[in-house]
């Protein structure tokens, strides 16, 4: 193990050489990104026969891949997420930045460039994607993906090594080989301010708050300045103690800003109090012990977790006690990042990028909440309870009963049972649930018995009325003493089958056209209907009638479909029923010319339309 270990530093560190001597002597880039990815596959072979370390506790949480994001076809070597964690940004040794939609997993835009990527930077919002390249003579690429639109900072000799934007994204903060840090204004796409170090700069981290931008350096110095002003503000000598290659890999400040943290070839982070000058807090062998090498320092935004990988995997601590919470099974790391929102890590791998499931992971319990129906609870009946666990990442989740232990301050009042509260005598009592060494209680009060309410109907089995006119609805309980109680219409809902013939208003069904349907009501735990009858009260229209004369045996007209046709001629009356069309026809004697003959439809509901009076015609 230990020579595996030895292996990787050295492979590592073959890396950081290279870097350095590209910059000091120029080698050529085609060269240069054969020889690295050499490199880079033997890394990867070396890892595969390594092991995790034996110190790593059996019971950490293992952070598993739900996803790879794939389009990059060589390495991927580093990756950034917007703030709110909906936008991730790649780049890779096939020159490409990929921007992808953390949500659906799908990639929304690419741009390839001339050269492999060194690193990509998201702004805050994901508006803009910082881009370095490999080459030592392209500029920063700053990438506007709401216009896709591509511009370039020139300023540094040879191309930057680290980027960082501030909070408000009006700035942005470069540090390259060439020993320069460099602050430059978005909105001018201009450098404001420039500082020359005395080695390359590895690392950046910025501290909004108090306008500081810390710059690690090669030569294992940080260098704090104020990127406003450009003033020196600290000089901290001597940053990485130990290790076979020291210097600040990276570094971040903690969110509170009291602390800098910062990432080298240690076991454990170098860290500063910025408050106390910048003073070394001594490291503690108790925490962060996990991680043989620290390639990488980034805090959640309320800083409960720290993160780190070893450059083959991811792990998760607890920042206030330094134990190892989770860690990755993966086997190449070249870059990660954590989701702000601690939903997952984007890792940067071969040719994929991996996202990495912290749903497990980083949280830890803040408090336990017991989630009950009612306080009150009569003795002839049972309560449901649940204890919801509060995580630190402002989740939730509902605890399996037999996970919890509960006590009660008087077990002849009321105890619980998995997840139900038994009602043992009337009075009162405190119950106490226990998750992992944390507690919440609930006061409960048990009442006297309540009759049990056994269903619920609409006051009669059929509601009839007429088209246009309305009824009043009226619901009532029935309990199990064999009493009944009216109950108002504020907790219900009503459905009718058919809304084009009732509607509900207020306390009252609307009649709208004649039919039949059926009326559902529904409240929290019961559903019960009744039928609706609306009456038909519209009369059809006066039959229409052709002229008749008096050798005529038939008469003829329309009328309404279906209805009852009743012809009077003379003193006898003669009946037929309307076609579907409302056509019909009525069998008569010939009747004398001038005789009167009334025609008169009757619908389905005995609704009787004016009659239609003709006269008999003389047959010229």
């Amino acid at each position: 193990m230990l020579l595996m270990d030895n292996l990787y530093y050295k492979i590592q560190g073959s890396f950081l050489f290279l870097d350095t001597v590209h910059t000091l002597f120029h080698l050529g880039e085609i060269h240069m990104r054969r020889f690295r990815q050499w490199l880079s596959i033997i890394l990867v072979l070396a890892l595969c026969f390594s092991f995790a370390p034996a110190s790593l506790a059996a019971e950490n949480t293992e952070i598993p891949v739900y996803a790879k994001l794939s389009g990059h076809t060589s390495w991927v070597r580093t990756t950034s997420i917007s703030s709110d964690g909906t936008l991730l940004a790649s780049g890779g040794m096939d020159g490409a930045v990929r921007v992808w939609d953390t949500t659906t997993l799908k990639e929304l835009m690419v741009r390839v460039l001339s050269s492999d990527i060194r690193i990509v930077e998201m702004s805050p919002s994901g508006r803009y994607v910082a881009v370095c390249t490999n080459n030592y003579d392209d500029p920063i690429y700053l990438w506007d993906i709401q216009t896709n639109s591509i511009s370039e900072l020139q300023g540094h000799e040879y191309s930057a090594n680290v980027l960082a934007f501030t909070p408000d994204e009006k700035q942005l903060i470069s540090g390259g080989s060439d020993e320069k840090v460099i602050v430059w204004d978005l909105a001018a796409a201009a450098k404001t301010q420039e500082f020359t170090y005395a080695d390359d700069v590895t690392s950046l981290s910025v501290l909004a708050s108090k306008q500081f931008v810390a710059a690690g350096l090669r030569n294992n110095t940080i260098q704090v300045r104020n990127y406003k002003t450009g003033q020196q503000v600290k000089t901290i000598s001597g940053v990485v103690q130990g290790g076979s290659y020291s210097y600040p890999v990276d570094l971040t400040f903690t969110p509170d800003g009291e602390s800098l943290y910062v990432a080298g070839s240690t076991s454990y982070p170098n860290v500063f109090q910025v408050d106390n000058g910048f003073s070394r807090v001594p490291n503690d062998p108790s925490k962060f012990g996990e991680t043989s090498y620290w390639k990488k320092v980034q805090f959640s935004q309320d800083g409960s977790f720290l993160f780190t990988n070893d450059g083959y995997s991811a792990y998760v601590y607890d920042t206030l006690t330094g134990e190892l919470l989770a860690k990755s099974d993966s086997t190449y790391i070249q870059d990660m990042e954590v989701d702000p929102s601690l939903k997952f890590i984007a890792a940067a791998g071969h040719e994929d990028v991996e996202m990495m499931d912290l749903s497990d992971a980083a949280k830890t319990i803040t408090s336990l909440t017991i989630q009950v129906d009612d306080t009150s609870i009569p003795l002839n009946r049972e309560g449901s309870v649940k204890v919801i666990a509060n995580y630190s990442n402002n989740t939730k989740k509902i605890l399996k009963s037999s996970d919890v232990k509960w006590t009660t301050s008087d077990f002849q009042t009321a105890v619980v049972n998995g997840d139900t509260i038994i009602p043992r005598k009337e009075g009162k009592v405190t119950l106490t649930a226990a998750y992992k060494k944390i507690e919440a209680s609930l006061d409960v009060e048990v009442t006297q018995p309540v009759k049990e309410l056994t269903h619920m109907a609409f006051s009669s089995k059929q509601i009839t009325m007429n088209e246009k006119g309305q009824a009043k609805i009226s619901i009532y309980g029935f309990y199990d003493d064999g009493s009944k109680e009216h109950f108002p219409l504020d907790d219900f809902t009503f459905t009718a089958a058919d809304p084009r013939m009732v509607s509900i208003q207020g306390n009252y069904i609307v009649g709208i056209r004649a039919g039949k349907t059926r009326l559902t009501a529904k409240t929290k735990n019961y559903t019960f209907s009744t039928t609706v009858v609306v009456k038909d009260i519209t009369p059809p229209a006066a039959p229409k009638v052709k002229a008749i004369a008096n050798t005529s045996r038939i008469i003829t007209g329309k009328a309404e479909a279906g209805s009852t046709i009743v012809v009077v001629a003379g003193k006898k009356t003669y009946k037929t029923v309307a076609k579907t069309s409302g056509s019909f026809s009525v069998s008569v004697p010939p009747q004398k010319a001038g005789a009167a003959i009334t025609v008169t439809a009757i619908d389905k509901s005995g609704n009787k339309s004016k009659s239609t009076k003709i006269v008999v015609s003389k047959k010229k």
